[in-house]
Order: structure tokens, then sequence, then C-alpha cells
């Protein structure tokens, strides 16, 4: 699965559980929520790539320090 299913499915029940206890009141529509999974999960995407690129950087420099 990818991040933006797996944030629909999360923002989708925590959606329900609210809408549940509002008495029933649509908090999110379907297409807020597809709006608002897509656009975080290209945010966090980002985040992820340079942070793996930072520690596959660290990581070389820290061998190559290392290295006689």
């Amino acid at each position: 699965m990818s991040l933006t299913t797996n944030l629909r499915k999360s923002l989708t029940q925590i959606s329900i559980q609210i809408q549940q206890t509002m008495g029933g009141q649509e908090i999110l529509s379907e297409s807020q929520i597809n709006e608002i999974a897509t656009v975080a999960s290209k945010e966090n995407l980002e985040l992820g790539c340079k942070l793996i690129k930072k520690a596959v950087i660290d990581k070389a420099l820290k061998k190559v320090r290392e290295d006689p």
C-alpha cells in the first residue's frame, strides 16, 4: 500500500469516529479526505527522501574517515 492510501484510510476512520460523536454531522467529504491525503503524502515523501539521502551521505562520510 502507498503512503497516500494508508493516510486516506486513517483520515476516513478518524472522520467517521468524529462524525459519530457529533451526531452524524459530516466532518470531511471524501474529496477533502483525498486532497488532504495526497498533499500530505507528497510533502512527507519529499521529507523522507531528504532524510534517507542525509543518512546515506553521513554513513558514507563516516566510512571514508575510518578507512586507513
